[in-house]
């Protein structure tokens, strides 16, 4: 059998452990803050005290996880974490979805943790024995334990009272379901499902940013309630814009039909390209609104057939003021009315049901219906595209 090189449970250990942190800052007070991988897993800073929290955060998605016990790789190597970095203002927790046995409970809450303490300290020292008799090298927890055994009694003490478990915790694939409860009280559950998506795209690519230092390192709670009222207005005016401030790929496809419509009444590269941008946005737009609410597609279907009967307005009288041209003025007023579908049929945006279009989508939806020869540039256009045996008519 082949080796398994899937690193799937790692990626969403690491995805987990983001959305943790938005966790985290949803319950925190208004000034306080979170980051990611800069002093833990997680850290919750406490203003204006110095005084943090830090969060390890372990996930996994198998249908059975391990039992943690005195003896487990992950309980020394977070101990070894937090006991070389001990500080008596600070409080550690350790999030994780698998069960823990008996021993360990006394960290799920105030009980007292002496009998713990003194069976942590025998463990440690056996492990360290067998590795300094070459006995067992004990990889994966010598430095934990001999971290431990650095701090003097007290000191384990101390950091034994600061630390609080948190067993057979969530994995990521019931993070919607706790956003949603953290946002219980902000819009119905079907504005709440799209609301809770949209900040979960928005924390991750804020955490990317963070990440990489391009915002800084710490997010601040104000800084998350503007975003959920931002996004809340927006879910709840009925149609959220996602893709005005992203542009679209150099490879995005120019449909064949789509661009012959702009050639035909000489546009030029730079209308094909404005096309090409426009048509990306408006389809990913179209399609984002369509999963998050299937219901929607009756109001696209009458918003194309608004945005037709508008052309129409534009398209029949330029026929008629064209019939008796030559090529080159048939060109320059299809010409004027390709561009009247970008500038001007935007500014009276028409509304799928009750909320206006965003631009781009007027725009681009113009340019799939031209790639649908359902609307059209050149007095001429369905003559000139239609296959052999369509309509005869450009009217």
């Amino acid at each position: 059998m082949p080796a398994d090189h899937s690193a799937v449970d790692t990626t969403l250990g690491y995805a987990f452990q983001t959305l943790h942190a938005l966790v985290v800052l949803l319950r925190a007070d208004d000034d306080e803050s979170v980051s990611l991988e800069l002093i833990d897993d997680v850290t919750l800073h406490h203003m204006p005290s110095p005084d943090v929290t830090r969060f390890q955060v372990a996930h996994s998605v198998r249908p059975t996880v391990p039992e943690l016990t005195l003896t487990s790789a992950k309980l020394w190597k977070t101990m070894g974490i937090w006991a070389s970095e001990y500080s008596p203002s600070e409080r550690y927790f350790l999030v994780t979805c698998a069960p823990i046995c008996a021993d360990l409970r006394c960290l799920t809450s105030d009980l007292e943790r002496v009998t713990l303490r003194l069976q942590l300290e025998d463990e440690a020292r056996r492990v360290i024995d067998e590795n300094s008799r070459g006995m067992h090298e004990h990889r994966e927890r010598i430095s934990g334990c001999r971290a431990f055994m650095a701090l003097s009694p007290d000191q384990r003490v101390d950091l034994l009272t600061r630390i609080l478990l948190c067993p057979d915790g969530p994995n990521i694939t019931e993070i919607d379901s706790i956003l949603d409860g953290e946002l219980r009280n902000i819009g119905r559950p079907e504005r709440r499902r799209m609301l809770v998506t949209r900040l979960r795209e928005y924390w991750m690519h804020r955490a990317c940013l963070s990440l990489t230092g391009e915002l800084h390192r710490r997010i601040t709670k104000g800084e998350l309630q503007q975003r959920i009222e931002e996004l809340a207005a927006t879910v709840n005016s009925g149609l959220p814009d996602d893709y005005a401030g992203i542009q679209s790929p150099r490879e995005a496809e120019v449909p064949d039909t789509m661009r012959r419509q702009i050639e035909l009444v000489n546009g030029g590269n730079s209308r094909i390209n404005r096309a090409k941008s426009a048509r990306w946005k408006s389809r990913n737009q179209r399609q984002k609104w369509l999963e998050e609410d299937v219901s929607i597609a009756s109001r696209l279907n009458e918003f194309d057939q608004k945005l037709i009967d508008a052309w129409a307005d534009q398209h029949g009288p330029m026929c008629d003021d064209t019939l008796h041209c030559g090529e080159d003025e048939k060109q320059r007023a299809g010409c004027k009315l390709l561009d009247w579908t970008h500038n001007e049929a935007p500014l009276w945006p028409v509304a799928v049901g009750r909320a206006a279009a965003p631009t781009y989508v007027t725009q681009g939806t113009y340019q799939d219906l031209a790639d649908r020869l359902l609307v059209g540039w050149h007095p001429e256009y369905k003559v000139r595209l239609s296959p052999p045996g369509g309509p005869e008519c450009g009217r």
